[in-house]
Order: structure tokens, then C-alpha cells, then sequence
């Protein structure tokens, strides 16, 4: 039989659009802003990767292992590739040179601690950094360049003002994890969109701005929250809460002229509501 010319011709393997369309939804989702920019620079320092992927194709055209086509496994491999890229790229994974935009603090014990972030993103804080602090960005896309901290220490006593670098439009993402040690008193400014963590620290004052939900612990004497935004907040069943200004509160709390308090009262938290903000607590436990 005399094959026919659609025979004859081996074709593009349809497999190829699986690859192709991971790739081609990274490039969408970077100009969408879901993808952070720097994943264009992470797919150029993969180039030997993607080099070697091509040379595959090439050699596997037209080529058979058995009953199966070699030209069809090559997308296939590069599909596993792909996903592992992206799964590397999201994680961080050091292998990615878009990792390097990690800043971490000194290691030096400090008995007090002052520390501002204000950004116009995402701002997750936790509260279990190996290091004074730790801050590395939200791998998704974003405005808010990679973190670059001034400090200034007196002795035992540091101030840390965290601040977005300048950096190219591949150098964006969603904001910032902060991760903070405890050990030294904190006095904390916190703007963006923030979601907190900071029930095992010990803080003196916390000033909050833009929106978010923070968690907090029993602090060990009265200590000044000051919000202006619109925030959920979160304390313990036993700790003492003063609320000064419009809140809404639990239903057992106790009005006083100034605004609300728990019924069991003493030194504890104040939280002082800037006008115009809407401030929710919570009690857990």
C-alpha cells in the first residue's frame, strides 16, 4: 500500500499544547498581575533546561520506542517540567535566582525592638523568625517591590524601617511575610492589608493601618493598640480589653464613656479607634 501524504507527514503531537499552554498562562497571568514579573527571569535562568527539552524534540521526530512515539513523550516530559518549574517558582525554591530577594535581620538579642512596614499590599506577620526578623516577598503579582530594611541600634535597642526597594517591573509581587522573634519588647506600625499572628510577642505599642485581621496574646501590663482602618481583632478569652472609640464588640462587654471593656478589668490592652474606621473584636478560647 502506498502510504498517503497525511501518513508521510508526522505532525506537531497534540501533547505539545499541554506545555504550551503552561507556559502560555504564565505569560498570561504576568501581564494580568496573578503571576509576579519575576517568573520571566527564572524561565531565562532555566534556559539550559528548556535548551536541552528542544533538543530532545528534534532528535525524537519521527522516531518510534516500540509501539509508542518518542516525538509524543518529549511534551509530555516537558509538561512535568513545566509543573515543577512552577511549583519551584511559587515555593521559592533556592534554585530560583528570583529567591534571592530574601532580608533577613541580625541575629544579635536585643531587649527592645521598634520596627515599621507600610506598604500597599499584603502583609502577612508571624511571630516564630530564627533571626530578629525575617521578610521575603509574597510570591504572586503585585506592586510592591522586595523589602530593603534601615536600621539603627543604641545600644540594646534596634529601630528597623522597612521599605520597598526600587526595582524593575520583574521585581513585583502581592507584599510581604514578616516574621518576627520573640524575645525583645516590640513597638510595631503595620499598614497594608494585614494578616498577624502576634500572640507570642511581647509588644509595648502597636499602631495599625489599612485593613485586616491581627491576633493577639495577654500582654503582661497595659498596652496601646492604635487602629485606623478597618480591621478584625482577636484576643484571648483571659486577657483584658479596653476599647476606646466605635467597635463592635461581644455581647457580654461592659459600655463605658469612652467606648467598651471586658467584664474582668485591669491592665490588658487599649485599643484606641481612629474615626471613621470599622473595628471588630473577637474573643477566642
Amino acid at each position: 500500500m502506498i502510504p498517503t501524504s497525511r501518513e508521510r507527514r508526522p505532525g506537531v503531537p497534540v501533547t505539545w499544547a499541554l506545555p504550551a499552554g503552561i507556559f502560555l498562562g504564565l505569560l498570561l497571568g504576568v501581564f494580568a498581575g496573578v503571576v509576579s514579573g519575576a517568573v520571566l527571569l527564572d524561565i531565562i535562568a532555566w534556559w539550559p533546561v528548556w535548551f536541552v527539552l528542544g533538543a530532545l524534540a528534534w532528535r525524537a521526530r519521527g522516531r518510534r520506542l516500540g509501539l509508542v512515539r518518542a516525538s509524543g513523550l518529549v511534551p509530555l516530559l516537558a509538561s512535568i517540567v513545566a509543573v515543577v518549574f512552577l511549583v519551584a517558582h511559587v515555593q521559592g525554591w533556592p534554585l530560583m535566582p528570583s529567591t534571592s530577594g530574601r532580608l533577613i535581620g541580625p541575629d544579635t538579642p536585643f531587649a527592645r525592638a521598634a520596627l515599621v512596614a507600610e506598604i500597599d499590599g499584603w502583609l502577612r506577620v508571624d511571630d516564630d523568625a530564627r533571626f530578629l526578623y525575617e521578610a521575603f516577598p509574597i510570591r504572586w503579582g503585585g506592586d510592591v517591590n522586595l523589602p530593603v530594611a534601615v536600621e539603627q541600634t543604641v545600644e540594646d535597642s534596634i529601630s528597623v524601617n522597612l521599605r520597598p526597594q526600587d526595582g524593575s517591573m520583574f521585581q513585583r509581587y502581592r507584599g510581604w511575610d514578616l516574621s518576627l522573634a520573640a524575645g525583645p519588647l516590640w513597638d510595631l506600625t503595620l499598614r497594608g492589608t494585614v494578616e498577624g499572628d502576634l500572640s507570642a510577642l511581647e509588644l509595648t505599642r502597636l499602631r495599625l493601618g489599612g485593613a485586616g485581621s491581627v491576633r493577639f496574646g495577654v500582654p503582661p501590663r497595659a498596652t496601646d493598640i492604635e487602629v485606623s482602618g478597618a480591621y478584625t481583632l482577636l484576643f484571648p478569652s483571659g486577657a483584658a480589653v479596653h476599647v476606646v472609640g466605635e467597635a463592635s464588640v461581644p455581647g457580654d462587654w461592659v459600655q463605658q464613656p469612652d467606648g467598651w471593656s471586658t467584664p474582668d478589668q485591669g491592665p490588658g490592652w487599649v485599643v484606641k479607634v481612629s474615626p471613621g474606621s470599622t473595628v471588630t473584636v473577637g474573643v477566642e478560647g
